[in-house]
């Protein structure tokens, strides 16, 4: 299909038809679930030189049974296999494959796998289990799609060499417009956060969870988490119309901050009935 898209390039550059159907050269493809496989059945570690992909990011939330089955198997992170994205699993495939392959990689991922608690849960097993070290990175930028029904979502680039590959000099891209163009720099190490560690002691380090408070502030269990299946969820015009046929709820009726509101400044209102007695709802 490349060959045929730069044939018909070539063309329209020199106003001459280039045309080299059929094709006389054509890939291995083997259809299956790159998690079922052993990769070396595919190609022998020693022949291959990189592994490249844009594999199913799919946050621990909205993974079906068989996708969460599946990162806990390939994680060995036991109990529930903590709050990895799917798009973990390919890495880590990919650095047991490395362990007799001098291959390097490079993966599209969610930028969810550089912040937050999902850091300490998969880079120590890049560094450590599998001696793994980022080679180069994109920061966050939008990976967009023009096909029909396609999310736009912000991702990262990351790419992987076994240390004793590691090259002296790691090119790193940032986006300050992240639908614009990166502007490179080059550091000799880079942290899982995507910053330059070339004077930082360990670069390795990660902010691991705790279940300990770091002072004597108290527990915090639970943030807002309505389960309410929606039902006492509105929209401006959905509150407004509640209202006009139950004028006496107007004092339940609050403001619904989350993340999308916060950040873009959308409304939502919520029924909060924990003050209210039982004659109110008569």
């Amino acid at each position: 299909m490349m060959d045929h898209i730069m044939n018909n390039k070539l063309s329209l550059e020199f106003g001459e038809s280039y045309v080299r159907i059929p094709l006389k050269k054509s890939p291995h493809i083997r259809h299956a679930d790159a998690l079922e496989m052993d990769w070396s059945r595919l190609i022998a570690p020693g022949a291959c030189s990189y592994i490249l992909g844009n594999p199913p990011f799919g946050g621990a939330k909205y993974q079906s049974p068989e996708q969460r089955e599946q990162v806990r198997r390939v994680a060995h992170l036991g109990g529930s296999g903590g709050t990895l994205d799917y798009v973990t699993a390919w890495f880590i495939t990919a650095g047991a494959y490395m362990r007799e392959s001098r291959a390097r990689v490079g993966f599209v991922a969610t930028n969810s796998i550089t912040q937050g608690e999902q850091v300490a849960q998969l880079w120590p097993l890049l560094f450590d289990r599998y001696g793994l070290e980022i080679s180069f990175a994109h920061r966050t930028f939008a990976w967009g799609s023009d096909a029909r029904g396609m999310a736009h979502v912000h991702v990262v680039v990351i790419g992987l060499c076994r240390r004793d590959m590691e090259p002296p000099v790691k090119r790193l891209f940032s986006y300050n417009d992240i639908h614009g163009q990166p502007t490179e720099s080059k550091h000799q190490a880079l942290t899982p956060y995507l910053f330059d560690a070339g004077k930082v002691v360990n670069r390795h380090l990660v902010v691991e969870e705790t279940n300990r408070s770091l002072c004597n502030a108290p527990q915090l269990v639970i943030g807002s988490k309505p389960i309410d299946e929606g039902h006492y969820i509105f929209s401006p015009e959905t509150s407004l119309e509640f209202l006009r046929k139950e004028p006496r709820a107007r004092r339940f009726m609050r403001p619904f901050v989350g993340a999308d509101e916060f950040l873009y400044g959308l409304e939502r209102w919520i029924l909060y009935l924990d003050e209210a007695q039982p004659a109110e709802f008569a």
